[in-house]
């Protein structure tokens, strides 16, 4: 894109799948310097609660402050334990265009020049100057997925198509993996192909527990599991993939293997918060995705994907 931001700050609390997100759209301006800049709140500064100002050690004039100058053209905030620091960098250096991703909630629409939230958010009834797209913001741009794919082939040296890749979730503040979801899970995954290569992946959040069980359950299938040594294969898994398995606690992932191409199957663990299951029912109902509980079968889509649309919305910002 031209007439961009030079620079370009990516604000989070370091949570990894809040930093994917901005590096998605960051990477639509291949012209720009990105910086990643980590605040970590504590006391009062952690409460999503208007008016709370950041402690004097990161304020913007503290040397070695996380927004201290330098100021961007261009921030990318997200998280809401960031919102005191995005409003004070606004107040130091009011030229710097904002956009923060997903719902600031109680903060307001003030927060920045333009917000970014999912669909089942439901913010641009509120008149907030904001852009709304079913899937978030990834890393996954198609030349990414091109040179996982060319990667894939010299790492897993597939001898049995087609590649079936399965990204396990797992626990979260809603959700808990029970016994009987798991059970579910496995019986589920007897339901593929004993004729197709089967690689697995677990996240941070994976419990044991299901990861040991899927284990058992494709002990008879050609399988592979990343055991956490080497680089995390979640990008060359998906750029290879004929069909996808994704567990539905995280909104990421099931937007991430959307935008692959492949065919999407989701299984929905229990207590999934009402705002996934309306993105999942509103996927289903599209036939985007496949719901996984109802047996495996094979189907190919056209990639999904929110990221370019929501990054000529950044744009808009400097034209």
């Amino acid at each position: 894109m031209t007439n961009g931001p030079k620079t370009i700050w990516l604000l989070t609390d370091g949570k990894a799948g809040d930093l994917a997100q901005c590096q998605g759209v960051a990477a639509y301006f291949p012209q720009s310097t990105v910086e990643e800049r980590t605040v970590k709140p504590t006391g009062i500064t952690t409460l999503p609660i208007p008016g709370i100002r950041v402690p004097i050690r990161d304020k913007p004039t503290t040397p070695g402050s996380p927004i201290a100058p330098p100021f961007p053209d261009l921030v990318i905030a997200t998280g809401r334990r960031v919102l005191p620091y995005l409003h004070s960098l606004q107040k130091a250096s009011p030229q710097t265009k904002s956009v923060f991703l997903k719902n600031p909630r109680r903060m307001g629409g003030h927060v920045a020049d333009l917000i970014w939230a999912p669909t089942h958010d439901r913010m641009s009834k509120r008149g907030w100057k904001v852009i709304e797209t079913d899937t978030s913001p990834h890393r996954f741009t198609p030349d990414a997925l091109a040179q996982g794919a060319r990667s894939a082939v010299q790492r897993f040296q597939i001898a049995n198509p087609p590649v079936i890749s399965i990204f396990l979730g797992g626990d979260s503040k809603a959700v808990r993996w029970t016994d009987e979801a798991i059970n579910r899970f496995c019986l589920c995954l007897s339901s593929l192909p004993k004729d197709s290569t089967v690689l697995v992946t677990p996240s941070r959040r994976t419990p044991e527990k299901l990861l040991a069980a899927s284990k058992r359950a494709l002990a008879e299938y050609n399988a592979w599991f990343w055991d956490e040594t080497g680089n995390n294969p979640y990008l060359e898994m998906m750029a290879i993939a004929d069909q996808i398995i994704v567990t539905g606690d995280s909104h990421n992932m099931v937007s991430e293997a959307l935008a692959s191409g492949a065919g999407v199957h989701v299984f929905r663990p229990p207590d999934l918060k009402p705002k996934l299951h309306q993105f999942l029912d509103t996927m289903t109902h599209r036939g985007t995705i496949q719901d996984f509980s109802k047996g495996f079968s094979a189907f190919r889509t056209k990639p999904i994907d929110a990221t370019p649309e929501i990054a000529a919305a950044v744009q808009a910002l400097f034209d």
